[in-house]
């Protein structure tokens, strides 16, 4: 046993403390604190037992899989908040995780790996296709918005009606969920011959062993690589080169990349299905307990330190969910693999935009809480802003360390942006004030005697 391992077995002993500090009454800090550092490693157990379990069932079982659950994580946070009525923290995450994946997580890839570099390489087109089909689906994310801004109405519910922007947003969720059902047949279909080719680096690169995941590189096998073998997979693939090599000969086909590497997993054996399905079930379970701690305090935690429900829902929610793809993104970057840690990056953020943010969408009535897809100008502005900076820097296929300071110096002004510019939710302003002290004001008008008429 690693020890990377041991010490995400440790980590785990937070759960109970959370639930503890709760009973006791340590207070909203403690649960809030405990409850968030319990969720790293479950999100972290989470994504390696689906990876494990995917390699096990076999590549076309395992594709599905991973693309079903790779974004479990996310869906388990996001959902329970919005079960507990955080309608605006939960829209919120949509716009930072995208914030989140495509300048914190890239910046962090591009900058760890390439110091101590002069410039690392990946295949342009990893960037190009998925860097295509993710700005579509965000467009479309963004339409009712767009909408709305179009006719001269804010974002704020004056405009469209709540009901036509529900529906609005109801069929974008579909017309997503189409997309992205079409996206797995041409992953594990029509196009399966290069999904094949892409597992081939995947394999590669995450060790010879069921346990290397953990013990050597934590996440590098992880459900996190999902993102790229299912919507990033093609492009991994399209260029026939070796992942291994970055810039490796561009051949046709697979005929190329097998002569540069042995077929995957010749001699080994894989993961046992039993044992690593009891650590998903029990990781989920985990999960949702620790997400309901977290989310059932946050509110009041942020009050206290003068957050914003927005601020809050950018830039705290997002780390959590996706702690386990910065940590995979970064760990390919460092062992020279830019290829897959771009495929993450992006593929990771193509999954939230046909996957998460519909199930939301479409979850939330049934949920008694219903969410649409309308966000303030400036969220919009933060979303264009992360999609255009990610295109401009990996278009041309290197980075340096340099492009990833610029990544992360865009994240932290988009982040202080949210900071400043909303309210905190103790300073918000309520809505039925006014109409409360309207009859005082008439009664105090009404007793004003009147002047005397002049003769």
């Amino acid at each position: 046993m690693g020890f990377r391992t041991r010490i995400l077995i440790a980590l785990l002993a937070l759960l109970p403390l959370s639930i503890a500090a709760k009973w006791v009454g340590w207070g909203d800090s403690a649960v809030c604190l405990l409850s968030a550092g319990a969720i790293l490693p479950l999100a972290v157990w989470l994504s390696t037992a689906t990876e494990e379990i995917a390699l096990s069932l076999g590549p076309t079982v395992g594709a599905l899989l991973n693309a079903l659950f790779g974004n479990a994580a996310e869906l388990i946070i996001t959902l329970t908040a919005l079960r507990a009525g955080l309608v605006e923290i939960v829209k919120a995450s949509i716009t930072g995780t995208v914030m989140a994946n495509l300048l914190l997580a890239l910046g962090l890839a591009m900058t760890a790996g390439g110091i101590g570099r002069r410039e690392q390489r990946f295949a342009p087109v990893v960037a190009r296709v998925n860097g295509s089909a993710m700005t579509l689906a965000l467009v479309a994310i963004l339409l009712p918005s767009l909408a709305a801004l179009s006719s001269g109405q804010s974002s704020a519910g004056d405009g469209i009606p709540g009901s036509a922007s529900e529906s609005f947003s109801i069929f974008v969720a579909w017309v997503l969920l189409a997309v992205y059902g079409l996206t797995l047949v041409f992953s594990l279909g029509t196009h399966r011959s290069l999904y094949d080719v892409a597992e081939v680096d995947f394999g590669a690169s995450s060790g010879t062993s069921s346990g290397a995941c953990i013990d050597g590189d934590p996440n590098s096998r992880g459900s996190n690589s999902s993102g790229a073998s299912i919507a990033a997979g093609a492009a991994v693939a399209g260029d026939g080169g070796s992942v291994e090599d970055g810039i490796g000969a561009r051949g046709s086909g697979e005929a190329g990349f097998d002569a540069e590497r042995p077929a995957p997993h010749q001699g080994e054996l894989k993961p046992p299905l039993l044992p690593w399905l009891a650590v998903l079930l029990g990781a989920t379970a985990g999960l949702t307990v620790a997400s309901e701690q977290f989310v059932g305090v946050i509110e009041s935690v942020s009050e206290g330190l003068g957050l914003s429900a927005v601020f809050t829902g950018v830039v705290l929610l997002p780390l959590l969910s996706g702690f386990s793809e910065y940590v995979s993104a970064v760990s390919m970057a460092r062992r020279n693999k830019m290829d897959l840690s771009v495929s993450v990056v992006l593929g990771a953020t193509l999954l939230v935009a046909l996957l998460v943010v519909p199930v939301l969408v479409l979850s939330g009535p049934l949920l008694g809480h219903p969410i649409d897809l309308r966000f303030d100008l400036y969220e919009l502005i933060a979303i264009v802003t992360a999609v255009a900076l990610s295109n401009l820097v990996s278009l041309d296929g290197r980075s340096d360390w340099l492009e990833g300071v610029l990544l992360l110096a865009a994240y932290v002004i988009l982040a202080a942006g949210f900071f400043y510019a909303a309210p905190p939710i103790a300073s918000a302003p309520i809505a039925s004030a006014p109409i409360a002290t309207a009859p005082i004001a008439t009664a105090a008008i009404a007793t004003i005697p009147a002047a005397p008429l002049l003769p």
